[in-house]
């Protein structure tokens, strides 16, 4: 099933959010809908070594918004992640969805360790 099929069936129900949350679900989930059409990932083929090719992907391709910034930061990176999250998740509780087995990799997720390391603030 197409990533994108799914995805405005999951933006149809999260209109009871703020427009603004709505807006950056939007934007991120599309990108990565984007990447999945031109990497022929379908919406059963999403697994972890998929997540990290997109993480990848937006590392590369994506600009900071902040002046002076080269990469962007692993807060933005674990904005993504969030909303592929919900969006897994979403699938796994939807009826039409959940039969495709899809989201194998909503449970472990390998990335947030790796997005967050060197961002711990230290003991006093």
């Amino acid at each position: 099933m197409d990533v994108h099929e799914a995805l405005v069936d999951y933006l149809a129900s999260i209109k009871h959010l703020d427009e603004k949350s709505q807006a950056g679900y939007q934007q991120r989930l599309l990108l990565f809908a984007g990447w999945a059409n031109a990497q022929r990932v379908s919406l059963e083929l999403v697994n972890n070594k998929a997540v990290q090719a997109f993480l990848a992907y937006v590392r590369t391709h994506q600009k900071p918004h902040k002046a002076g910034k080269e990469i962007i930061s692993t807060y933005t990176l674990a904005s993504y992640v969030r909303c592929l999250w919900a969006f897994l998740h979403w699938c796994l509780a939807d009826e039409q969805y959940k039969e495709q087995q899809v989201g194998r990799c909503v449970y472990a997720y390998p990335c947030g360790h790796r997005l967050y390391q060197g961002r711990a603030k230290k003991k006093e």
